[in-house]
């Protein structure tokens, strides 16, 4: 029996293809996570310094 790499090295590049995808999404949401923080962070500050 013999494997036929041509199919293994076209599924190696399907998935690396998605992996960086995935990858570019993460990083987005993480900007967007950071972001919403220091968001909520200088409202508690503005909210403190107004009581």
């Amino acid at each position: 029996m013999t494997l036929e790499t041509k199919g293994f090295d076209r599924m190696t590049t399907w998935i690396e293809r998605y992996r960086r995808q995935a990858e570019e999404r993460y990083r987005r949401l993480d900007a967007v996570l950071v972001a919403m923080d220091d968001s909520t962070t200088d409202q508690d500050d503005q909210e403190r310094k107004s009581s």
